[in-house]
């Protein structure tokens, strides 16, 4: 689910839709906490919380950081050439 925002950024130039940002962001941050619940000796503690935060910001960060690089740019008009010199 975190892949096609990230994919339509980085090869497409486009920017992800709302939905595709969401449901990576979504994604990132279960899979996150579903990673860090084993990690942590005590759940209560907040484990599974700040594995999944981190997810969430590093997941921010990655499509920042592609919009940054791959966006698209406007057209630069081409510089207006003189008319050629009547003889």
């Amino acid at each position: 689910m975190m892949l096609p925002g990230l994919i339509s950024l980085a090869f497409y130039k486009r920017v992800p839709t709302i939905p595709q940002f969401a449901l990576g962001l979504a994604a990132s941050v279960g899979i996150g906490a579903l990673i860090g619940y084993p990690f942590s000796g005590n759940p209560i503690r907040g484990g599974p919380f700040w594995a999944g935060f981190s997810a969430g910001v590093l997941y921010v960060a990655i499509v920042a950081v592609f919009y940054y690089l791959y966006r698209p740019r406007p057209a630069v008009p081409p510089e207006s050439v003189p008319p050629a010199a009547a003889r």
